[in-house]
């Protein structure tokens, strides 16, 4: 039942609601994230998730770039100007499994100029938590609150003549993102509970 909400959160995105990775940010959360003894995850209920090996479409952060790495997300242009795009299946992708409290809390984006760094946990738990996915907590984390206002993944483009900023910054297509790596995992690893 919970998978076929995933799913479906994660299809609703890709036909072009981009804010269904707020709801999406509680799904992934409700199969990964533990909050003491009494609150916890679906993999943790199963038994397995210090086991499994989770899907890592992001690698390691590059070492004094210049530039923002957002590695869960790329940067696409169109005829409407510019935008965070998931890369789901089509990235290399040439990256070992990871155990999950690597996979959890690996850095997967770097803000040089703003000296900013973020894991999977901060963008799925900030957009949970910030954006209102199952509640709101204003004071979480500073760092997600700003990728909405600021802009440290650096994308401007010029559409008729002026310049601008992508509607959302990388935080949506990061959380799709991870929605990707987690369907794979679950593939993989729980099929025979999943189908």
């Amino acid at each position: 039942m919970r998978f076929n909400s995933l799913k479906l959160s994660m299809r609703n995105y890709d036909e072009g609601h981009v804010s269904e990775a707020i709801t999406l940010s509680t799904h992934i959360a409700t199969f990964v994230y533990d909050h003491g003894k009494k609150n916890q995850s679906l993999l943790t209920l199963i038994g397995n998730k210090e086991k499994v090996q989770f899907k890592d479409t992001a690698g390691p952060l590059i070492g004094n770039n210049l530039m923002p790495d957002a590695l869960l997300c790329m940067a696409s242009f169109g005829a409407n100007g510019g935008k965070y795009s998931p890369m789901l299946h089509e990235g290399p992708f040439i990256y070992p499994d990871l155990r999950f409290k690597e996979w959890w809390n690996n850095s997967v984006f770097r803000s040089p100029s703003e000296n900013k760094e973020m894991s999977r946990r901060d963008f799925v738990l900030g957009m949970r938590n910030l954006a209102g996915g199952s509640h709101v907590s204003p004071n979480w984390n500073l760092n997600f609150a700003s990728l909405e206002r600021d802009n440290p993944g650096g994308l401007i483009f010029m559409n008729n003549g002026n310049y601008r900023v992508p509607e959302h910054g990388p935080e949506y297509a990061s959380v799709r993102q991870i929605g990707y790596e987690l369907d794979v995992t679950l593939r993989k690893n729980f099929s025979d509970i999943i189908s």
